[in-house]
């Protein structure tokens, strides 16, 4: 925690800032959203063509029924959109450095401040009979931590306090970021 708030520079918050504001606003690609709107527009030729083709006069019951169930299956995907677009985080790169300048500030004793730390590091965390694992918002690897190995990181912590550090290595981000 100490060396977190070293790290916590005014020039390091301005760079991490930015690029946490990059990478929100590249999120507005996601592969989701994405699909998506492929599906809206190709739900929406096909209403097209079967109005065409209802137009023809061609099996108009039928038609009738297809135009149906591909605006219902269009209402579906357009609100199925809305919500992956809620999803999408929102902050300014002000309010970003905001929040990185009050963790900084922060006191490690603090019960909330740890809380703000873990909801911005951690993920999830999945329990199984022998062993955690721990999903990270940075890194592409989880981490698996069984009872032996949480056993031997008790001990150690009480002499070296970057125990889980050394073992796992620092989170990197996924090459494409």
């Amino acid at each position: 925690m100490r060396k977190l708030k070293t790290l916590l520079t005014e020039k390091n918050i301005d760079k991490i800032a930015k690029k946490i504001y990059e990478t929100c606003q590249n999120g507005k690609e996601n592969v989701v959203i994405k699909n998506l709107e492929k599906k809206k527009k190709q739900l929406n030729k096909n209403i097209e063509n079967l109005m065409a083709a209802l137009e023809s006069g061609q099996h108009i019951d039928m038609i009738n029924n297809r135009i149906t169930q591909n605006e219902i299956e269009l209402q579906e995907t357009q609100s199925q959109f809305m919500l992956e677009m809620a999803k999408i985080f929102k902050l300014s790169e002000k309010e970003i450095k905001f929040f990185l300048t009050r963790l900084q500030d922060g006191d490690i004793l603090d019960d909330s401040y740890r809380k703000v730390l873990v909801d911005m590091l951690v993920n999830s965390i999945l329990v199984y009979d022998n062993e955690l694992v721990i999903i990270c918002n940075v890194g592409n690897k989880p981490i698996t931590l069984t009872i032996d190995l949480i056993e031997d990181i008790k001990s150690e912590l009480v002499t070296d306090p970057f125990t889980l550090v050394k073992r796992f290595g620092s989170p990197k981000l996924p090459k494409n970021s």
